[in-house]
């Protein structure tokens, strides 16, 4: 039997093996600002209007945003961004203005 001959495809699949894990961790921006999720579960509900410039929450906190227009996400903030543009986690095309979401970290630890 040929080493070479199984060492290759074995190395090929390794190497592909390797690249689908990667591809299916969770992107970085998701650990620095959290995450965008579909719950019902949420802990508070924002509106968002055409002057909302900025918003105030919590870290740990999963808030829905409620726009103007009807449509609606809701983030889990558990990322460590003290504040970061909303269109970072929103659906593309959702805000049509830049809002910053003002994370305020827990203290108690």
């Amino acid at each position: 039997m040929n080493f070479r001959r199984i060492a290759l495809p074995l190395a090929a699949a390794a190497a592909a093996l390797i690249t689908t894990v990667g591809a299916q961790a969770a992107p970085l921006k998701d650990v620095r600002l959290g995450e965008l999720v579909s719950t019902t579960e949420v802990e508070r509900v924002i509106a968002i209007g055409a002057d909302t410039r900025w918003v105030n929450v919590q870290h740990g906190e999963t808030v829905r945003f409620l726009l103007a227009d009807g449509h609606s996400f809701t983030v889990d903030f558990n990322g460590i961004a003290n504040s970061f543009d909303l269109n970072q986690v929103a659906p593309a095309g959702l805000l049509s203005q830049r809002v910053i979401a003002y994370v305020e970290q827990d203290h108690e630890n």
